[in-house]
């Protein structure tokens, strides 16, 4: 886990569940888990949702930019 990760890992694991609604119980994060390691795969569904989120931006970026290379529109094209 690269450093900036592993303080935010374990920043969320010290504050166990008491944030409300920290849980992930819909993904599998099971409340009977200690806190520790409910922490742990909380952190670890978060981070993933997160890189899926930015794939899904990035792609579509990439879809838009196709799209206006094809109609020719890319070089007026300010995106913001």
């Amino acid at each position: 886990m690269v450093p900036p990760c592993r303080a935010a890992h374990d920043a969320g694991a010290r504050a166990g569940s008491t944030m409300k609604g920290d849980d992930l119980e819909d993904q599998g994060v099971s409340r009977t888990l200690p806190r520790e390691q409910r922490g742990r795969l909380n952190f670890q569904h978060f981070m993933k949702n997160h890189y899926r989120v930015l794939t899904a931006v990035d792609e579509n970026v990439g879809r838009l930019l196709d799209y206006l290379d094809k109609e020719g529109v890319a070089e007026n094209t300010l995106l913001i």
